[in-house]
């Protein structure tokens, strides 16, 4: 009997996925199942202690030696399998316990690449790029070895994406991507900003050689033919450069070059700028937008638009999309298109963007808005997106509100989606479970649209502009929105169309089945505080069909 009890609990020990070792205090194993066994191999007890396993300490995590290295190579060097051991005392006695965390370690490990890489070409993106500028800039430097920056934009990339289709476009990125990674000097960063923007940061040249080595780039681009599905393609390259010399302000520093590359696109593209002083009022009136912004901020001379989502069968309005807009009362007025991609480059724009949730969440905790159903959109840069904190800090400001989450959406254009797919799924998550409602806007404006609709959980799907336009008169564009409207009506989404300013848009659209309309024959944006007090102020009666 006492035999086969034996047997009994040493069949169930070997069953238990975990390692069990039981050992005296010198090192000498007593027993241990069948699992330790297959974990550690012939990795004696003294090894663990040697590693830091010690009796009734904290778990630690080891790397075991390959099988290319010694068996007395210390554990935690170089390795193919990832363990987890923890040891507890048992009388006189010492029982070991061995995890195989290999698998674990490699889900965190491809975590982490997703959180710093662009999925479609591998290539680190803009929040790495970012940081490593900030790093440069902070290094005590002279001008011969200040570095630089490069903004590289594909000429003409969104005909590419039209005539050839986004397959073709998005290998034609992933092609460039090789391309430039094998011209640029091994001690550059190359990332990507997202759409068709790629940026480098040089970290030692001078002003002279940031100059040659984007033209460079232009150079080679144009004359290698990228193989793509057998067909050779030909792509120009322009790029704006601008040099770090005594440069300490990151957000500048993308103005620069922003400004350079500017440059490159008016004098024909195909061709590379360097930023110069010369350029000084252009520069003024793009790069000092960020402090007239950050001045906004802190005087209140920042203003919230809203601009109504109308429902194309009832004609009611089911919420209202925020604008912000820049009212400082400083010559040249400037409006969102000027000053948003401006700040897109830094942190401010994560500033402003909790500003307006801010803003949002305590009009729709007012007595008003609480009364009419009153219910809001906010667009999202993605540097909030990217932020791990954001989606849990929205929630946050609408529960200390007391707001209802389902009145308040978020918008994500397609674009930011694409540039981290695993930041855009998590902000989706966190604001889902909470009940809110999260769109994507822009839809059809980035690669592999549907990729994206499928695998990443929106409540709504609105549809870029240049499909709604003609959807009335365009055999093309009609096929197009209503590819659209079936794909998000059969996994769940509401559909937008923007752009809608005419009446016979209207009633084309509403044929096609999309669900709301957004544009100026709809109903023009008004202040959000005149919209308080007045429901009607931006609105106008829609025509039955």
């Amino acid at each position: 009997m006492v035999s086969d009890m034996n047997a009994l609990v040493s069949q169930v020990a070997d069953a238990i996925s975990a390692g069990l070792i039981l050992a005296t205090k010198d090192g000498e194993t007593l027993w241990h199942n069948a699992t330790s066994a297959t974990i550690l191999g012939d990795i004696a007890v003294p090894r663990l202690v040697q590693a830091g396993v010690l009796a009734d300490g904290p778990p630690v995590d080891l790397e075991l030696p390959s099988a290319q290295m010694p068996l007395d190579c210390p554990l935690g060097k170089t390795g193919r399998q990832w363990i987890r051991a923890s040891c507890q005392r048992l009388g006189n006695l010492l029982l070991y316990e061995i995890s195989d965390r290999t698998e674990v370690r490699r889900v965190q490990e491809e975590l982490t690449h997703l959180a710093d890489h662009d999925p479609l070409t591998g290539l680190v993106n803009r929040r790495v790029l970012t940081a490593r500028l900030t790093e440069l800039l902070r290094e005590p430097r002279d001008s011969s070895n200040a570095g630089g920056l490069l903004i590289i934009d594909i000429d003409n990339f969104k005909d590419i994406n039209d005539v050839r289709g986004h397959a073709v476009g998005d290998e034609v990125m992933r092609s460039l991507a090789r391309l430039l990674r094998e011209t640029l000097p091994g001690s550059a960063v190359l990332g990507r900003f997202g759409g068709d923007e790629f940026g480098v940061v040089l970290t030692e040249e001078g002003s002279a050689e940031t100059l040659a080595m984007a033209e460079l780039l232009c150079n080679v681009a144009a004359s290698t033919p990228l193989v793509v599905f057998g067909e050779a393609l030909r792509v120009t390259l322009s790029v704006g450069a601008a040099p770090a010399d005594g440069e300490r302000d990151c957000e500048v520093l993308f103005g620069n070059a922003d400004l350079g590359l500017y440059e490159a696109k008016t004098a024909g593209r195909n061709r590379a700028r360097l930023f110069a002083q010369e350029q000084y009022r252009h520069a003024v009136q793009r790069v000092n937008v960020v402090r007239r912004v950050r001045e906004a901020l802190l005087n209140g001379s920042l203003g919230l638009d809203a601009q109504p989502i109308v429902d194309l069968t009832t004609g009611e309005t089911t919420s209202y999309e925020l604008l912000v807009r820049l009212r400082d009362g400083v010559y040249p007025t400037v409006g969102p298109a000027d000053f948003l991609p401006t700040l897109e480059r830094g942190d401010l724009v994560r500033e402003l963007d909790r500003w307006v949730i801010g803003k949002a969440t305590e009009a729709l905790a007012s007595p008003a808005a609480r009364t009419s159903g009153l219910s809001l959109d906010v667009n999202v840069s993605s540097r909030s997106m990217d932020d791990p904190t954001f989606g849990e800090w929205v929630v946050a400001q609408l529960h200390e509100h007391h707001v209802d989450p389902s009145r308040l959406g978020l918008e994500i254009t397609e674009t930011t989606a694409i540039s981290n797919l695993d930041a855009a799924r998590r902000l989706a998550t966190t604001l889902r479970t909470a009940g809110c409602r999260f769109s994507l806007d822009d839809f059809g404006a980035g690669f592999g649209s549907f990729v994206y609709l499928k695998n990443l959980p929106f409540t709504t799907v609105k549809i870029a502009g240049d499909f709604v336009r003609q959807a009335d008169t365009s055999g093309a564009d009609s096929v197009l929105v209503d590819a659209v409207v079936r794909a998000a009506t059969g996994l769940g989404m509401t559909t937008v169309a923007e752009y809608v300013d005419r009446e016979a848009l209207v009633s084309a659209l509403r044929d096609l089945g999309v669900d709301r309309g957004q544009g100026y024959y709809l109903g023009r944006p008004a202040a959000l505080d005149r919209l308080m007090h007045d429901p009607q102020a931006t609105t106008q009666p829609l025509p039955r069909g």
